[in-house]
C-alpha cells in the first residue's frame, strides 16, 4: 500500500509540476470520402502570415487523474504549413488544370485544439476539435490579385474518443474532423473572381505582410520601463524608468519606485528590465518568451479551468485564467495574440480570449 501511495504521489507531482512539449504529426487522411467541390483555379498556393509558425495547435494524448493531463503535444503538419496545407485542401477541393488562374490563400491565424467536454461523474464523455482560422482568399489572374472572400471563424467538430491512441493523428480522427470543418466553411463561398473590382500586385501583398511583421518589439533594442498597455509593448515604447526590480531565485519578487512605493501589478500591462520583457499574469510578472514572431508565458491552470462546455456561451469555460476554482495548479504555456494583445491558454483561443482585467484580477 505504501509503495502504491508513493508511486501515485510521484506521478501526481510530475503532472502538476510540468507539461510535456512533445510533437504530434497531423497527416492528410486519404480515406476521407466526403463529397468534394470544384473551384475554377489550376492550383492552390498558401502564404503563411501567422505570427506563430512553430505549430498548428495543441492536442492531448491522454487524460488522467480527473482531467490532470500529463501528455500534451504541440501539433504540426509533416511539412511546412505553406507546403502542406494546399495538399490538405486538395482532399476535398478539385482544381481545374485547364484554368490559367491560381488560388492564393493568405493565412493569418490557424490553430487546432482538443476540447474536453465534462461528462457524468467528472469523466470525459466527449472530445471536440476546435479550429480557429482567419484567412483571405484571392484569385491570381494575369499577375494581378483579386480578392474573393475572407473567413474569420471559430469552428468545432466532435472527434473519436481519446483512448484510440494509434489512430489519433494518422487515420481519421483529428484529420477527418479538420477536413469536415474546412469543407463546411469553404464549400458555400463564392469562388468566381470579379475582374472588374480593384486589383493589386505581388509587391503590394509583400509590403502588407512585411508591415505586419515589422514591429519595433522585434527589431529595436529593449528599453527599461513600464508597459501600460499592449501597444506600448509591441511598439517598444515603455514609460517611467524610475523603479528598481528585486529578484528572488531568478524571478521577479517585487518592484519599487525610487521613492520606495511598491508597484501595484494590476495597474500595468507589463515591464521591461532592459534585458527581458515580463507580462503581468495572476498578479505576478512572468517572463515573455519569444516564440517565432510571437511570445508566450509559462504560468498555471487548474483542473476546472481546463474542462467545461464550449457551447454554453460565446466564451468557453475551458482554459479560462480568470478565477481559480480548485487547488490543483498545473503548469501551462499561454500564448500572446500579437494582433489583440490578449493571452490564451495554448489549447483554447478565439472567443475564449481573456481581457487584461481578467488576467490581472483573479
Amino acid at each position: 500500500m505504501k509503495n502504491y501511495l508513493f508511486a501515485f504521489l510521484v506521478l501526481f507531482s510530475s503532472i502538476v509540476k510540468s507539461q510535456t512539449t512533445r510533437t504530434a504529426i497531423l497527416k492528410v487522411d486519404t480515406s476521407f470520402n466526403k463529397e468534394t467541390f470544384s473551384i475554377p483555379f489550376s492550383e492552390i498556393k498558401v502564404i503563411d502570415a501567422r505570427f506563430d509558425r512553430t505549430k498548428i495547435g495543441c492536442s492531448y494524448n491522454s487524460i488522467t487523474l480527473n482531467f490532470l493531463s500529463f501528455e500534451k503535444f504541440n501539433t504540426k503538419f509533416p511539412d511546412s504549413f505553406h507546403t502542406y496545407f494546399p495538399r490538405f485542401l486538395s482532399t476535398f477541393i478539385k482544381t481545374d488544370v485547364s484554368s490559367k488562374d491560381q488560388l492564393i490563400v493568405l493565412v493569418k491565424q490557424f490553430r487546432i485544439a482538443d476540447h474536453i467536454l465534462k461528462g457524468i461523474e467528472s469523466n470525459p464523455s466527449e472530445t471536440e476539435m476546435i479550429l480557429r482560422i482567419s484567412a483571405s482568399f484571392y484569385a491570381l489572374h494575369d499577375n494581378k490579385y483579386y480578392k474573393l472572400f475572407s473567413v474569420d471563424n471559430l469552428l468545432m467538430q466532435h472527434i473519436e474518443k481519446l483512448h484510440e491512441r494509434k489512430r489519433k493523428f494518422e487515420e481519421g480522427t483529428r484529420s477527418t474532423a479538420l477536413q469536415m470543418m474546412l469543407q463546411k466553411l469553404l464549400r458555400p463561398q463564392n469562388w468566381q473572381p470579379n475582374l472588374s473590382q480593384p486589383s493589386f500586385s505581388l509587391k503590394d501583398m509583400e509590403n502588407g505582410i512585411s508591415k505586419r511583421f515589422d514591429l519595433p518589439v522585434y527589431s529595436s533594442a529593449l528599453k527599461k520601463g513600464i508597459y501600460k498597455n499592449f501597444s506600448d509593448f509591441k511598439n517598444n515604447t515603455p514609460s517611467n524608468e524610475d523603479f528598481n526590480i528585486f529578484y528572488k531565485k531568478d524571478k521577479i519578487d517585487h518592484i519599487e519606485y525610487s521613492n520606495g512605493k511598491l508597484f501595484v501589478p494590476g495597474e500595468i500591462w507589463g515591464i521591461c528590465d532592459g534585458q527581458k520583457n515580463y507580462l503581468n499574469v495572476r498578479n505576478e510578472f512572468t517572463e515573455l518568451i519569444p516564440n517565432d514572431k510571437s511570445f508566450r508565458v509559462l504560468s498555471y491552470a487548474t483542473r476546472t479551468e481546463q474542462v467545461g462546455s464550449a457551447r454554453s456561451s460565446d466564451m468557453m469555460l475551458s482554459g479560462m485564467v480568470a478565477q481559480l476554482k480548485d487547488q490543483n495548479k498545473i503548469q501551462q504555456y499561454f500564448d500572446l495574440d500579437m494582433e489583440t494583445g490578449k493571452l490564451y491558454l495554448q489549447e483554447v483561443f478565439g472567443k475564449s480570449s481573456l481581457t487584461f482585467s481578467e488576467i490581472s484580477n483573479d
